[in-house]
């Protein structure tokens, strides 16, 4: 039951991002905009995976994860350094 409930939330949250980066990229012509919209929205997924998976999901590997997708290391320390990551993820897609 719960994991069915959880599944089902995850793929919510899934495919209302594609949907945002798809109306994103139809809207924009900045493709670069568009893309740190992508990643953005990759490390929200991420940094909830992490945050979910506990234990499972090694703080090393996420940290690795995270600086290896983002181009911007600023930005990188910034979500790993941050008390609530999920929030920071959320603060930076709509940024």
């Amino acid at each position: 039951g719960r994991y069915r409930e959880a599944f089902t939330l995850w793929e919510v949250i899934v495919s209302k991002l594609s949907n945002m980066i798809l109306m994103a990229s139809t809207a924009s012509s900045d493709k670069e905009k568009v893309r740190n919209m992508g990643i953005a929205a990759w490390v929200l997924c991420r940094t909830l995976q992490h945050e979910v998976s506990g234990r499972n999901d090694p703080r090393e590997k996420y940290e690795n994860d995270i600086r290896q997708e983002m181009s911007n290391t600023e930005q990188a320390d910034l979500i790993l350094s941050s008390r609530n990551k999920v929030y920071r993820a959320q603060y930076d897609l709509h940024q």
